[in-house]
C-alpha cells in the first residue's frame, strides 16, 4: 500500500474495501499474530476461523463469500492460490516490537 503514509491511512483503505459488504461484513484486524501463525510469505492472505483456531486460508484471495462457501462444503485447511499475490518485504510487526522492547529494556 504504498499510498499511505501512516497506520490510520492504511486502516482507512481496508474499511473503504470492505464498506460494500451489507451483509457477513469481514471481521479485518491489524494483528501480524496470525500471519506468523501460518507463516505468511506472500499477500494477500485470507483466515477463516473456528473460535479461535484457524481453520483455512488462502493466498491471493480477499473474496470472504468464497472463503465462507468452502467452510460450507468443509473444506479446510491451505485452500491454496487464486489470483495474483506479492512477497511480503516488510519485516513482521511482532518481530519489531519485541526488538524495541528489548533495547528498552522491557520483558
Amino acid at each position: 500500500m504504498p499510498e499511505e503514509k501512516t497506520i490510520t491511512d492504511a486502516a482507512l483503505r481496508v474499511y473503504k474495501l470492505v464498506e460494500e459488504y451489507s451483509e457477513n461484513v469481514p471481521n479485518v484486524f491489524l494483528d501480524p499474530t496470525p500471519f506468523d501463525e501460518v507463516g505468511a510469505k506472500v499477500a494477500p492472505m485470507i483466515l477463516a476461523y473456528q473460535g479461535k483456531e484457524i481453520v483455512s486460508f488462502a493466498t491471493g484471495l480477499t473474496n470472504t463469500r468464497y472463503m465462507y462457501e468452502q467452510l460450507e462444503k468443509n473444506n479446510v485447511g491451505d485452500l491454496g492460490s487464486f489470483g495474483n499475490t506479492i512477497l511480503i518485504s516488510e519485516r513482521s510487526l511482532t518481530e519489531i516490537l519485541k526488538e524495541r522492547f528489548g533495547k528498552v529494556g522491557y520483558r
